[in-house]
């Protein structure tokens, strides 16, 4: 790396220190408004380079805001700066991203108001010795992950009495390190089935496989609902 890069880098790095203030309300959560998801952006401009996207109800943890407001589709509000952990693809290589940036018309202090709160609303978590599995429930989104968060599924979901659906929509692949989207039923088409149980703090879901000799219990996840996680 060349002086002339180093020099850019280190002036691009200081010109958006400045454009942000670290306000004492922050860090905190926001929720998204945007039905149909509010793009993660690597430079707080809608020119900039969209990294992900989160979805409707989702709680995001905000780090900063601007200084100054922007206009976007008629609303007046703040770009914020936000924890993104995420992957995205720029020629030959993939990059993480901690950080990312949205505009703040479409976050909310508390859920939309026309959200569902569910029973399953929280933060819940397996055995940490495990494979590290966590469901974190907001509304009707969800967000797995499991391997200690290598693997990531996002998404909405549905449930009658003892079963759940998930609709996946967004995932981080192991393999490729990047975020896809992948419109299908985590039932995988009918074959497989989640059913749960509640029990106070203890949320248990199993998921079977149907075979020749019928349903066969595969993966069966016991998780405890965390006080406080944000």
């Amino acid at each position: 790396m060349n002086l002339r890069k180093i020099v850019i880098g280190f002036l691009l790095f200081c010109s958006a220190t400045a454009l942000f203030s670290q306000a004492q309300e922050f860090p905190k959560i926001m929720y998204v408004t945007a039905t149909n998801g509010l793009r993660q952006r690597l430079t707080p401009s809608t020119d900039g380079k969209v990294v992900g996207t989160f979805l409707y109800c989702e709680p995001i943890r905000v780090r900063e805001k601007s200084k100054n407001t922007v206009t976007i589709d008629g609303i007046t509000d703040y770009w914020y700066k936000v924890d993104s952990d995420n992957y995205f693809e720029e020629g030959y290589f993939t990059k993480y991203v901690k950080y990312s940036y949205v505009f703040g018309g479409y976050l909310l202090d508390k859920p939309p108001s026309d959200a569902p709160v569910t029973k399953f609303e929280g933060y819940w978590v397996g055995d940490p010795n495990s494979d590290g599995t966590t469901y974190i429930f907001s509304g009707n989104t969800f967000i797995h992950s499991h391997w200690h968060g290598e693997y990531q599924s996002k998404g909405t979901f549905s449930f009658t009495e003892n079963t759940i659906i998930f609709q996946h929509r967004f995932y981080r692949s192991v393999q490729t390190g990047k975020e896809e989207e992948e419109q299908g039923w985590l039932i995988d088409n009918g074959r497989n089935i989640y059913t749960y149980t509640i029990s106070g703090r203890i949320l248990k879901i199993s998921k079977f496989s149907t075979s020749l000799n019928g349903y066969r219990p595969e993966d069966v996840y016991t998780l405890e609902k965390e006080r406080d996680r944000y």
